[in-house]
């Protein structure tokens, strides 16, 4: 089930679509990552998970927000931003 598009995420992270796309889910945790989830790599003062974002592409991620400059991921679009805690979702 599609919860979100690639041009929803784009509209409210005010960034460029890397490509039309359908997501079922976000994740900011590979551990809990399923297929064609929208993985937001979240950097803070002692983790970063843009360390993860091989783990994210295997585990079948349908694209990743990151923090604008991160090194390409092949076959993993990117949103890239200033800041990815800023733009993590809220529970």
């Amino acid at each position: 089930m599609t919860i979100w598009t690639s041009s929803l995420v784009a509209e409210a992270l005010g960034v460029p679509s890397p490509a039309e796309l359908s997501f079922n889910g976000v994740s900011t945790d590979t551990r809990h990552l399923t297929p064609s989830t929208l993985f937001v790599a979240l950097k803070g003062d002692r983790f970063d998970a843009h360390a993860f974002l091989d783990q994210a592409k295997a585990k079948g991620a349908g694209a990743a927000v990151v923090r604008c400059g991160t090194a390409a991921v092949d076959g993993l679009p990117f949103f890239e931003v200033d800041d990815t805690l800023a733009a993590a979702p809220r529970k």
